[in-house]
């Protein structure tokens, strides 16, 4: 069996690290209801394994990102006017 668990992560670009076992699969990221927050949405299995700690990290449009480090996914603000959608991109430390 398994489970999904989410985590919260700032949109602020400081790394975020989770201790996951070593078979937890990211499912999915998206906003939080603050706008400074993303969820992490991971799947763990229920017996799982050792722990591994991973590291998460939220980067913007136009910021560099290390060739080391793995996309996740995109996480966008809805628009509230024409030209004021935010995008942010995760990506895990490899």
């Amino acid at each position: 069996m398994k489970t999904v668990h989410v985590y919260p992560i700032s949109s602020d670009g400081t790394p975020h690290r989770f201790a996951l076992s070593g078979d937890a699969v990211v499912l999915h990221v998206d906003m939080a209801t603050d706008p400074h927050w993303l969820r992490l949405w991971v799947e763990i299995p229920m017996e799982f394994g050792p722990e591994v700690v991973r590291t998460f990290q939220v980067y913007q449009i136009g910021q560099p990102i290390p060739d080391e480090h793995r996309y996740i996914g995109t996480a966008i603000r809805p628009s509230i006017g024409p030209y004021d959608s935010l995008a942010w991109h995760l990506y895990e430390h490899w």
